[in-house]
Order: structure tokens, then sequence, then C-alpha cells
């Protein structure tokens, strides 16, 4: 059946072969923030009174100064910071907190007031892009204060969220810029996937190129997980902290700090620490003994012994898959033999 209606003019389809594609000259990716952060739409994310605001107001300060933000290089510009829920009072205290005393960068410009998605708040984008054509960045902090006014249903919640996001999305490929908007988690979680956390529908992260979303145990934790994705970035987690001047710094990814964190404690271990002396004080570079007598000389030690109270504990320990790059970490080369009597635990001294 011929579907086609007769007399109706429709749009060509803007193609480009796969040939032509290959030999375009596009320009590259403009990056704010080094390997995080890419012109394009992108969405901060977590629950109210998490330190989000300080976050996107130190990413502003470092951007305009050129200066590092949680650790990775910035490529300086122009910044605009759109804090509608606070006051001037307000920024210039937390400006000067985040500053502790240097000049606060003359590219960054702020707003506590500005139009709605379905009002003036893209023309006043475009009037400001004309005035400041060096801009790199613009934080909308927070998105519910610039949202559309128009009433909808829960079912049409997706069509509006995607629709305000695409006003924003198209706004940043226009002026080749980033623009933040900061948002609110819902109040259920999500454990399977922080990204769904994300306060509304999947309208809003599914029209953002980069969604970070800040992840805390409690509201009055100093220290976090950072979840990135993006079109353009590489899927990562971080551990951040917030110092005493609320300026969160970047720790590690989350595998290099729980590798740290599971070496300080494999360090702290008596059993460890009592194979560290007995390899120390022993005059051949390597010291072979049993489980037993290992187990022996850790319960004369005074004080906790690490809940080794058996051979078999001892020899599980050790049998871990990790163990041995363990015990290389901390100059020791560990194996073990067996004879036709005994099973020998063999620690060597490793030459530096």
């Amino acid at each position: 059946m011929d579907v086609t209606q007769p007399n109706v003019q429709h749009a060509q389809l803007e193609t480009i072969t796969a040939a032509d594609l290959q030999k375009a000259d596009i320009q590259p990716l403009r990056y704010i923030v080094e390997g995080i952060l890419p012109e394009g739409l992108s969405i901060l994310v977590a629950p109210p009174k998490f330190g989000k605001s300080w976050m996107s107001l130190d990413l502003c300060l470092s951007v305009a100064a050129g200066k590092p933000f949680l650790g990775y290089p910035t490529h300086s510009g122009d910044c605009l910071y759109l804090a509608l829920e606070d006051s001037f009072r307000r920024l210039q205290n937390r400006q000067e907190r985040l500053l502790q005393g240097a000049t606060a960068p003359a590219n960054c410009s702020f707003a506590i007031a500005a139009g709605t998605l379905d009002g003036s708040l893209a023309g006043q984008i475009d009037t400001f892009m004309q005035a400041y054509p060096g801009t790199a960045l613009i934080v909308i902090d927070v998105l519910a204060r610039v949202r559309s006014q128009t009433t909808t249903s829960r079912t049409d919640a997706y069509r509006l969220d995607y629709s305000d996001m695409t006003v924003l999305k198209q706004l940043a490929d226009k002026h080749h810029i980033c623009i933040m908007v900061v948002h609110h988690t819902r109040k259920m979680r999500d454990d399977s996937d922080v990204f769904n956390d994300v306060s509304g529908s999947t309208g809003i992260t599914g029209a953002a190129d980069t969604a970070f979303v800040l992840c805390k145990d409690k509201r009055a934790d100093t220290r976090g997980t950072l979840h990135i994705i993006g079109r353009d970035v590489e899927a990562q987690e971080c551990i951040v902290e917030m110092d005493y001047n609320c300026h969160w710094q970047r720790i590690g990814s989350t595998d290099e700090v729980h590798a740290q964190q599971t070496m300080l404690e494999f360090k702290a271990n008596p059993l460890v620490q009592l194979i560290q002396h007995m390899v120390a004080q022993a005059d051949e570079p390597e010291l072979r003994i049993t489980a037993t007598g290992l187990l022996d000389a850790l319960m004369k030690q005074p004080g906790n012994h690490g809940g080794f109270d058996s051979s078999k504990k001892v020899g599980r320990f050790l049998a871990s898959a990790d163990t041995q790059r363990w015990f290389r970490e901390i100059g020791i080369e560990y194996s073990n033999e067996k004879t036709q009597f005994s099973r020998w635990l063999v620690f060597r001294r490793l030459i530096e």
C-alpha cells in the first residue's frame, strides 16, 4: 500500500558519504578540562548540600585562570556562572574561601537571575556570547531554576526533559562551548547504577554529552566518589575529597585508592609485620619457616594477633593470589616449598 501523501513537500536529508567523511576537515573537539570535560552539554548531579555548588564555582574559577581542576589541566577561557540559588554576598564569601587571598580572575562572570528555557534564557546566552566571544564554559546552577514552565503529565516527562536539555545542547554546539547544568538526584537510590539516581526522566541524561554524579555515604563526609561518563570521554570513577577551604581535590581513581588502602591494611597486618621483622633480623637473606613455627612466633608477640589462631589460617592468608605481589611491594619475595616431611614458607629479601 502506498502511504506517501501526494503534493506534500518533504525536506531532504542532509547526508555525506563515508568516503567524503573520511576526507572531511572537521574541527577537533575542544576540551575545557582535559580528559573529562569537552565542549557540549554536561550535567553535574548530587543530592542537595553535597558540595556540588562548591565544585561548580571552583571549576569556573579554575578554567578562567587556566589552573588545574581536580588535578586535570584546563584550557583557559571566559566563564559564566549562573548561581541561581545564591546571592552576591554568598558568592563573594565562597569565592574568597576558594581563592585564599589570590586575585580573582577578571574573565569569570556571575549572575544570580536568568530566564527560563521556554523564555529568555537562550537569548540571554546568545547575547552574552556576543559580548564575550572567548567564553569556554557556562555553568547553570541549578536546572530547576531554568526549566520550562510548561505543565505536563507524567507520561510526557521524558519529552519535556529531553526538549529542555536539547535547547541547552544546541546552544553549546552553536557556540562551541561547554554548558554544565547542576542538578539533583532523586530520593530513592539505585545501587545498580548511580546514573539512574538522576532526578527526572532519562531524557536528562540522554541529551547530555557528559555526566558527572557525585556520591557520598553520608552527607557530612568530606570524601566521595565522582562517577564520569560521556560520549567523548572514557568512563571513570575517582575518589575526591573536600578540604578545609571547601576545595575539592582528586585523591585518585577508585582502583588506585582501593589498592593503596589494601596495601596499608597489608602492612598493618600483625603477621606481615612479624615476617618483615624476622626477615630483617635474619643472618641469611632467606628465611625458611613452617606455618606452625610462624604461628608460634606470632603468639609470643604482645597485642593483637590479627585473628590468626591456627596454622591453617596462616596458610590460607599466605595462599592469597595477591600475597606474593604485596610482599614484593615491601621488598620480600615469598614462595613455599614442599619436602617429604614439611611445607616450608620461604621469604627472601629483595636487593634494592
